[in-house]
């Protein structure tokens, strides 16, 4: 499609945190993104926004993926919106926003886990709003971190599929080692990036990043967390998807006569 179209989005209450999936041409994802962040970067303070989630930035991630298909769009495309959110976002409203890039948006390919590791995000701080990150981290924009704006993490990878599993119980320990047993950086299946964050009731939940659904499907990670579950005495409350797979999202806009 010529315009950019809003597939679905998806709001927690109790995370405070919101997300949005948007289809179409380079151009007009990177203007539409840009616009939406503007909006929220004038409406919310990060320096007052309270959750049990870490972020960075009142628009925290921005990712731009491509959509496998014959004649759609190529990863090296996405690297190019994603760049050109990037540039909008770093000079927006003559202020601008600190832009960390990664994936295929970045010279050396780092991941987006490795470079939230360059922030806040994975310390005690990371669910305060109290933004820090390393100067030298900062791809575009300003090299000083406004602390209600935050920062940006901004790049291009093939669609992440974001998969939660709700446990019924409020001990971290039993969560944390869940998230340990399917996170690939702990030893765990290919394509898996794991937290344990308290949810609604104190209950926590193990919030995946799937990075290659194909390869680790939510259905190996679930009978993983609920085996560590298990021997702990806990029960699995809930599991849920958040957002869709390219083919999914190819699918809807077929079915919306958008694509052929």
């Amino acid at each position: 499609p010529h315009g950019a179209r809003l597939v679905t989005w998806f709001s927690d209450e109790h995370y405070n945190r919101c997300s949005f999936v948007i289809a179409g041409s380079g151009p007009s994802v990177a203007h539409t993104a840009v616009a939406l962040a503007s909006s929220a970067l004038e409406q919310i303070d990060l320096s007052s926004h309270s959750s049990s989630h870490p972020r960075i930035g009142v628009v925290d991630h921005i990712s731009i993926a491509p959509l496998a298909d014959e004649g759609g769009v190529h990863l090296e495309e996405a690297a190019a919106t994603a760049l050109s959110v990037g540039e909008g976002l770093a000079g927006m409203g003559g202020v601008g926003l600190p832009v960390l890039l990664y994936g295929a948006a970045h010279p050396e390919s780092r991941t987006l886990a490795q470079t939230r590791r360059l922030t806040s995000y994975f310390t005690k701080d990371g669910c305060s709003g109290d933004t820090a990150v390393e100067p030298t981290a900062i791809d575009l924009g300003p090299k000083e971190v406004d602390p209600s704006r935050g920062v940006c993490c901004c790049g291009a990878v093939t669609l992440v599929l974001n998969y939660n599993i709700r446990l019924a119980t409020t001990d971290k320990k039993v969560a944390a080692a869940a998230a340990k047993a399917v996170r690939t950086r702990s030893g765990g299946p290919p394509f898996v990036e794991a937290l344990a964050l308290e949810h609604k009731s104190g209950n926590y939940e193990v919030a995946c990043n799937l990075l290659s659904p194909a390869q680790t499907p939510p259905s190996l990670v679930l009978e993983m967390v609920r085996a560590v579950a298990f021997e702990a005495g806990v029960e699995v409350e809930e599991d849920y998807t958040i957002g869709f797979t390219a083919t999914e999202v190819l699918q809807q806009l077929r079915d919306e006569g958008l694509i052929r």
